[in-house]
């Protein structure tokens, strides 16, 4: 059965004001601070006595932070790891332990990244049922979590709507792993369960796709399926995320529990959302967390966290940790203590440690001694690449002198030549510096069968050594062969589609709604679909691909994303023939100077009408080499006459005129061997649009810019 936790009218509720509340602290600080807002405004706010909180710590369970809990009264217990594929899974290790002991009442399982500011024990749950908070954004969207039951042999529940997600929907139990409601009766039964179901899925990761990360959560929906334990929906009040604005409605209710999703300044403090309601309950929280804080003094667990060491040991190597949250491996085969502990600590999950096996990532950290020479290097390498199915991670040593390699080189050139030799099939990518200032290669071991329109080494190798951000390029290419089957082979786009996923990223959360303008076949709407984003992919052209891949393909036509599980929306059209929604961000890769200049003007004025007031907006086109003059040919065609089709500084002037306001441009020059340059521009959209009048809007936009002779 399904209701509402928040109703005071269930037929035979049940109202627990006893019971208790528990959290799961992993090793790193940041986990630590999160635990001390936690029990903050569980005790100032919410007037929880603190014995009635059970923090499980998992490690050693010592810090200033859980010291100062424990003097409070706070029952602190150290747990093992659940599962070491999934740091997220355990949580689960926490509910286990709680269901030994005997609960009375209502058990409220939290991550620690929420402030309690309300009592939520005297909620009426339904017999037979917990509640929670239906999932944020549709991640996984739902067709992938009905995949997952008709896998596990269980019937897939209702379909429900998402609380601040207008026409998004996803199964009853998916919920937010920020606040679970259970009754002391459904524990024990629960947790089991959720253990098995977990472990299950850890096991056949593949059927979430790349949506890994959501083990836990997709778990626990399962459990209460197979248990036949009901599941009622807590109204979003009692887990109101504030990470994501773009949902956060102009009416937000006053929230009773705030999930801020690492959303802190550097005093410890929430960061305010904008919306007044929801910012006056932070307010409240604030001040409670200020108060406690002054108390407890976490002044070496906040060091760590502002270092971003480790909690437990300072070896940990936050690009290895990167490459290990963007690979997420089943398993992890160690070759050297440093690579054990950046798996210990590696955020977001990675795979179990192995030794002397092969494995899905071969981390190799410690280079055998400075100056390596060459040959060794090989009979070092060889039998580590072998190993690894997926990919190797391997630092190299210093110079002869014990020094950095400094700007010749020789460290990076002596291993790369190495891996060149030995991995072949390989592709090597630079990525960063080791703990001695050695370098750090990532190689990654392609498909079987590469799509004959995929980039190559030849193609990316005389990139690497300029490319701006190498981790979201190999995240971005570990999507292409996940989901399209290629990234294309064209360098331009080597440099773009990380440029612009990282653009994206820093400037919109999680759970915005984004439009790819002439999107084509990219792997870039199905990378940023897999973080979150709820991408719409426009494009007019008559060619259309069918799903699945096929070699004829390339970065080309129309591709229902969407169909594909890929993007939330695939249209088959312009952007000024899409009903009229607003989207919280657009962007366009090499698009607009194919256009003849009347149409990109008119383009420009709807992508100002359909993107919000502080909206983002980023393009890139194609620059005719060494000049500023867009590149006027489509697929081998003069577009127009040169003297009419325009330069970069024009199309700034041209989003002036329609509200864009830019705040970032850039050009690269000499980016590989083709015939043109790179241009990037990036926009806030500063024009108001009346809802209702945006037709006119639009009329009146595309006349202005008719107008403006650039």
């Amino acid at each position: 059965m399904e209701g509402h936790a928040d109703s005071a009218d269930h037929p035979r509720a049940h109202r627990f004001d006893s019971g208790c509340f528990s959290c799961v602290v992993d090793a790193h600080p940041r986990f630590h601070l999160e635990a001390l807002r936690w029990f903050a405004t569980l005790t100032e706010v919410a007037g929880v006595d603190a014995t009635d909180l059970v923090v499980h710590a998992v490690g050693s369970g010592r810090s200033e932070v859980l010291d100062h809990l424990r003097d409070a009264g706070v029952v602190v217990r150290t747990v093992e790891p659940f599962d070491a594929r999934s740091p997220h899974c355990n949580k689960i290790a926490g509910a286990l332990r709680l269901a030994q002991d005997r609960v009375d009442g209502t058990a409220v399982l939290s991550d620690t990244d929420v402030v309690i500011l309300e009592d939520p024990r005297g909620l009426a749950v339904t017999p037979g049922a917990i509640a929670g908070k239906t999932v944020d954004a549709p991640v996984p969207p739902i067709e992938v979590v009905r995949s997952v039951f008709d896998a596990a042999g269980i019937e897939p529940p209702a379909a429900v709507p998402l609380p601040w997600g207008p026409g998004q929907w996803t199964v009853a139990g998916n919920f937010n792993g920020g606040l679970y409601l259970v009754p002391a009766v459904q524990l024990a039964p629960l947790a089991d369960s959720w253990a098995r179901w977990a472990r299950w899925l850890l096991d056949r990761s593949a059927l979430l796709e790349q949506w890994t990360v959501h083990v836990d959560q997709v778990a626990m929906a399962l459990a209460l399926a197979a248990e036949g334990i009901g599941t009622d929906r807590l109204d979003v009040r009692w887990n109101t995320p504030t990470h994501d604005l773009t949902r956060i409605p102009p009416d937000a209710p006053a929230p009773s529990v705030l999930h801020y999703h690492q959303c802190v300044d550097a005093d410890g403090l929430l960061e305010p959302t904008g919306s007044a309601a929801v910012d006056r309950q932070i307010a409240v929280a604030n001040a409670a967390v200020a108060t406690v804080w002054r108390s407890a003094a976490p002044l070496a667990t906040q060091r760590r966290w502002l270092d971003g060491a480790a909690a437990t040991d300072g070896n940990d190597n936050p690009t290895v940790r990167s490459l290990l949250e963007i690979l997420g491996p089943g398993t992890v085969r160690d070759a050297g203590h440093r690579a054990a502990d950046a798996v210990a600590d590696a955020p977001g999950g990675s795979g179990s440690v192995e030794t002397g096996s092969s494995a899905d990532v071969v981390l190799c950290l410690d280079p055998e001694g400075p100056g390596a020479e060459a040959r060794g290097q090989r009979e070092r390498i060889e039998p580590l690449w072998r190993s690894a199915t997926r990919a190797l991670i391997i630092a190299g040593a210093q110079d002869a002198n014990g020094t950095d390699p400094g700007a010749d080189g020789d460290a990076d050139r002596a291993l790369s030549a190495a891996l060149a030799e030995v991995a072949p099939d390989g592709e090597i990518y630079p990525v960063g510096e080791g703990r001695g200032g050695g370098p750090i290669f990532a190689v990654l071991r392609p498909p079987p069968e590469r799509h004959p329109r995929d980039y190559t080494q030849a193609t990316i190798a005389p990139l690497l050594d300029r490319h701006p951000d190498p981790l979201t390029l190999i995240a971005l290419r570990l999507s292409a062969w996940r989901t399209i089957g290629f990234y294309p082979d064209h360098a331009p786009r080597v440099w773009e589609y990380p440029v612009v996923a990282r653009l994206i990223h820093d400037s919109l959360p999680a759970g915005s709604r984004l439009v790819d303008i002439g999107a084509g076949v990219t792997p870039l709407a199905p990378y940023l679909s897999a973080q979150g984003y709820v991408v719409d992919t426009v494009d007019p052209s008559d060619i259309r691909r069918t799903w699945p891949p096929q070699p004829d393909w390339n970065e080309w036509d129309f591709l229902d994303y969407a169909d594909a599980g890929l993007a939330h929306r695939s249209w088959n059209c312009t952007l000024g023939d899409l009903p009229l929604t607003q989207f919280d961000g657009a962007y366009s890769v090499s698009v607009i100077e194919h256009l003849e200049a009347d149409q990109r003007r008119s383009l420009l004025a709807d992508i100002s009408e359909r993107v919000r007031n502080g909206g983002l907006v980023v393009l890139t086109i194609d620059l005719q080499r060494g000049s500023d003059a867009l590149w006027n040919r489509n697929r081998g065609v003069q577009v127009e006459d040169p003297g009419r089709h325009g330069t970069f500084d024009g199309i700034v002037a041209e989003g002036a005129a329609v509200g864009l306001e830019l705040f970032r441009q850039e050009r690269v020059r000499n980016w590989g061997d083709v015939d043109v340059d790179i241009g990037l521009m990036a926009f806030h959209q500063t024009a108001e649009h009346a809802p209702g009048r945006w037709r006119h809007t639009r009329r009146r936009l595309a006349a202005k810019v008719r107008g403006l002779r650039v």
